[in-house]
């Protein structure tokens, strides 16, 4: 199994920006927290608010019209997104993201939904990959999306393999949890994103992060 607490050092020593946050930092033993709004949420065991700073996240995307995600293929739908995630586990992909110990900021698969309905066109990108230092390498074959400094809201879930953790809807649940702490969700436009996360290597126990970017609300005089 990985090393979850490597982080490479900063490309750019004069920033004074806020650093990426370290994945072993994020995911470190505490307490379980897993009331959203007084309700007690399934496989949910922290959560928590973080800033990250500016970044890239190099892998491999598709882009499909967002009217048809859910839809069955069959039935005109979009190809299932884990089939993405199965190319870049035969292509190489993953092997060559974790080997970029130089430039990862955090060991961890991202799966990033972004660029949705911009200019209303009715498109979402989802891009599979991690999350690199600004300048990291981009291959032939690669594709990348600039991650601007922001906060996000992040759930963490454990489960078990065969368990069905998207019954809960763990966006939904972070949604609700932004709310309670005074947050909104930036979703679409060019700096909204959302985003799953995997931690490299093999768990005893299934990890989902699921991240949306946020800004903390203004309260209106």
């Amino acid at each position: 199994m990985s090393e979850l607490n490597k982080k490479p050092e900063q490309t750019n020593p004069d920033s004074y920006s806020p650093k990426t946050p370290k994945l072993a930092g994020l995911m470190m033993d505490s307490p379980v927290d897993n009331i959203v709004n007084g309700e007690e949420i399934p496989f949910l065991f922290k959560k928590q608010i973080i800033h990250l700073s500016k970044s890239v996240l190099v892998g491999k995307k598709v882009t499909y019209p967002t009217a048809k995600q859910g839809v069955p293929e069959e039935e005109g739908g979009n190809p299932h997104l884990s089939l993405l995630w199965d190319a870049c586990g035969r292509d190489g992909t993953f092997d060559w993201l974790e080997s970029q110990n130089d430039s990862v900021l955090m060991e961890a698969y991202l799966g990033l939904y972004y660029n949705i309905n911009i200019d209303n066109d009715g498109m979402f990108s989802y891009l599979v990959g991690s999350l690199m230092a600004e300048g990291a390498a981009v291959p032939a074959g690669f594709a990348c999306h600039a991650i601007p400094e922001t906060d996000a809201a992040i759930c963490w879930f454990k489960y078990e393999k065969g368990e069905d953790i998207w019954a809960i809807n763990p966006h939904g649940v972070v949604d609700r949890y932004m709310a309670e702490q005074g947050y909104a969700g930036l979703f679409s436009g060019a700096s909204g994103w959302c985003s799953e996360l995997y931690p490299f290597g093999e768990q005893p126990d299934e990890i989902l992060g699921y991240l949306i970017a946020c800004r903390e609300k203004v309260n209106e005089v």
